[in-house]
């Protein structure tokens, strides 16, 4: 669906904001699901990130492609490879697509998606596709870390994101896919893992994914004052 050229430029407005290092002006509106053009969800996306960045308009671009080919799905699940600025994207989308957002992050640093039905476990894994990119050079290199990193963040940016208004799903490959990993619901028992001994939601585990795999700190001593005494 092509969004008025009104919608796009107010997109396109919005980036050049970014370019010059400013915030977008107010905040996305209470969401309330319905029909939004692909322009409407980006300048959403962009409001609720906070600032134009390549990676939330790919999510948009990943969300709404999903949507596309599960257009049945009522229940749909969401697991993001990338903590940095996909979720804004993906949450925009399902939020005013569907009414509702439900995912979690997997941090594979990955610029990734996978998109499921959560009663059938069948869905799409949708990732930036480095064999794709080299058709689009700023999005290349930007996708490699090749751009001139002296330049202010917004400068760098912009013109990787007016591409990625170009490039559109031309980027993106959509694998599909089968889930593996078991849906935590209200059934799934909680118990006390047997090293740490806090709670968390247990799968069949005895031992909480943190004390499993390692934890992501370490713990430091205070001194008497209560500041750090390392």
């Amino acid at each position: 669906m092509t969004a008025p050229d009104t919608d796009a430029k107010r997109v396109v407005e919005l980036i050049e904001r970014g370019r010059r290092g400013e915030s977008p002006p107010g905040s996305a509106t209470e969401a309330q699901p319905g029909e939004y053009t692909l322009n409407d969800l980006i300048r959403l996306a962009i409001e609720f990130h906070g600032f134009p960045v390549p990676g939330t308009l790919i999510a948009v671009f990943m969300a709404d492609w999903a949507l596309e080919l599960m257009p049945e799905t009522k229940r749909m699940g969401t697991v993001i490879e990338n903590w940095l600025c996909l979720p804004s994207g993906i949450h925009t989308v399902l939020r005013y697509r569907l009414g509702k957002t439900q995912f979690r992050v997997q941090d594979l640093h990955k610029i990734a998606c996978t998109f499921y039905d959560k009663d059938t476990g069948l869905g799409y894994r949708i990732h930036l596709d480095s064999r794709r990119t080299p058709e689009f050079p700023t999005i290349d290199h930007w996708f490699r870390r090749l751009l001139d990193h002296s330049l202010p963040k917004g400068e760098r940016w912009a013109p990787v994101s007016l591409q990625v208004l170009e490039a559109r799903r031309k980027v993106l490959t959509a694998t599909p896919i089968r889930m593996t990993t078991r849906e935590l619901g209200i059934e799934t028992p909680v118990i006390a893992c047997d090293q740490c001994e806090e709670l968390f939601l247990s799968t069949g585990d005895t031992t909480c994914r943190s004390c499993e795999v390692g934890h992501y700190y370490e713990l430091r001593d205070l001194d008497e004052t209560g500041r750090s005494s390392s």
